[in-house]
């Protein structure tokens, strides 16, 4: 027995044209404009939900939020508000990955903590005049005064544990607007 044509259409999925290859999302963003204003709509749509998927795959392997918060977003009074949670935030931060290890006696143990922050509440925040920077270190005394939080440590069975390094590593990327300080720590006397 034969189908009929339109019940046999009806059941198959949307076919991409001879024309064009799949292709992933890297290489979506890799075509010239002349190819792409001469796919087809079907194609587009295809090519679309490609880098769609590939920029999901990118913000969960990276850890980015959906949204980045822009410079200019923040009230006035917000911004005070703001400024200080970020402040509470790096100091808990630090704080929690403070635990105890032997090479907290000698050389001290290391920290790494990044996230996200608007321009100028991250520069507020820390203390800083200008985030023309890629990378810069600090010293501890200016890193805390700056921060405004006092001295970060935490309390251990026998004693207490501080940050112990002669300077900590602030890195900066403007693009993402993403922060990630690094440095040591170790018994605090």
């Amino acid at each position: 027995m034969k189908r009929s044509a339109s019940a046999s259409t009806a059941t198959k999925p949307a076919k991409r044209s001879k024309a064009t290859k799949v292709l992933d999302g890297k290489a979506v963003l890799n075509l010239s404009d002349e190819v792409i204003s001469t796919l087809p709509v079907e194609d587009v749509r295809m090519h679309l939900l490609d880098l769609a998927t590939y920029t999901r795959t990118l913000h969960a392997k990276f850890k980015i939020p959906d949204q980045v918060p822009v410079a200019d977003t923040a009230e006035p009074e917000d911004s005070a508000s703001l400024v200080q949670a970020l402040k509470i935030t790096i100091k808990r931060s630090i704080a929690r990955q403070m635990k105890w290890t032997p090479s907290c006696k000698t050389v001290g143990a290391q920290f790494a903590i990044e996230g996200y922050a608007q321009s100028p509440i991250f520069e507020e925040a820390l203390g800083l005049s200008n985030l023309n920077f890629k990378q810069k270190k600090v010293s501890i005394s200016e890193f805390e005064s700056g921060l405004g939080v006092g001295s970060i440590t935490t309390e251990i069975r026998w004693g207490w544990l501080g940050l112990k390094c002669e300077n900590i590593t602030i890195k900066w990327d403007s693009v993402l607007s993403q922060y990630k300080i690094s440095g040591k720590y170790g018994l605090f006397r």
